[in-house]
Parts: C-alpha cells; structure tokens; sequence
C-alpha cells in the first residue's frame, strides 16, 4: 500500500477503494493486518451519482420535451417543469414506494411528491 494511502488511512479522511478490484481488497486486508489497537471503523457502499454535465443534458433532452408534450397533449398551460420531472421519473423507474429504512414507513410515490 501506497505511503499516501497509508496515510489517508491515518488522518481519518475518507478512501474510497473498489472492492470488486482483487488487487484494491487484497491491498486493504494486507493494511489492515498490521494495524493494533482501537479502531473505529465505518464503511458504506459509494452510490454513483450523475455529473452536472449530465444532470443538464437530461433536463434539456427528456424533461423539457416530455414539458411541452404534457402541456400541448393536456391543453394545461399549467403544468411546471417540475411536475413533468416527477412524471417522466415515476413512469420510467416505477418508484411505487419508498421504504425508510431507519424509520420503518412506507412512503407512496406519485405527482404530488
């Protein structure tokens, strides 16, 4: 394992490492082996998240389009970009219900969210 990585460990700053990488795990265990004493130690799995770049070309390519459909196919001038962004997503990824984890409830998905 690298000195900065050594280090990164040491100064309690988050690391990011791919676990699905053999050679990333096998470098992770060997560290961890020459470690003693007290540690707290706490990991969650990385979710991969869109760029603003991305973020961007989906609002303009699908949101604002499925927008102007919604209001010409409706004859509702009224309809807000916002409100097509929750539609498009609710037809798409079908999010029924959101389960809290934490909290133990069920929470039910539609336009008005």
């Amino acid at each position: 394992m690298s000195e900065a990585r050594k280090q990164n460990i040491d100064r309690e700053s988050p690391m990011v490492i791919n676990l699905s990488i053999v050679e990333e795990k096998r470098k992770l265990m060997t560290h961890i082996g020459t470690l003693s004493g007290l540690w707290e130690v706490k990991m969650k799995a990385r979710k991969r998240t869109r760029s603003l770049g991305q973020n961007g070309y989906y609002h303009v390519a699908f949101v604002v389009p499925f927008h102007q459909w919604l209001k010409a196919e409706y004859g509702d001038p009224s309809i807000t970009h916002e409100q097509a962004h929750i539609t498009l997503k609710c037809a798409v990824l079908d999010p029924r219900t959101k389960v809290n984890e934490q909290a133990g409830q069920a929470l039910e998905l539609g336009l008005g969210s």
